[in-house]
């Protein structure tokens, strides 16, 4: 019984360690988050927990709303010259606009 708790004791104690260690090293970062991003983060996980789909907890779909007097496919264009603009961040994953056309959507 004494080991049991001995070594409860051990794995108590290296929990706490570790979590003071995470939190003297990246306390620091979590201050420069944006303020909503906790909110955001919270929302995502409640819909990954709902629909067991992390897919659909991850995506927001808005409707495009496009101007009176643009056709869809300028809306699609404008929308993928602001996309190629993040290509920097996006290069791991490929050009979306490219996905796009190859896909059909525009």
């Amino acid at each position: 019984m004494k080991l049991i708790k001995g070594l409860l004791t051990l794995i108590g104690a290296l929990v706490v360690l570790g979590l003071l260690y995470v939190g003297i090293r990246f306390g620091g970062t979590l201050k420069d988050f944006d303020s909503g991003a906790l909110g955001a983060y919270l929302e995502m996980a409640g819909k990954v927990a709902e629909t067991g789909d992390p897919a659909k907890g991850m995506v927001i779909r808005k409707k495009m709303v496009i101007p009176e007097g643009m056709s869809k496919k300028e809306a699609i264009e404008n929308g993928c010259n602001i996309i190629n603009g993040l290509n920097d961040y996006l290069s791991d994953h490929g050009n979306l606009c490219q996905l796009a056309k190859k896909n059909k959507i525009t």
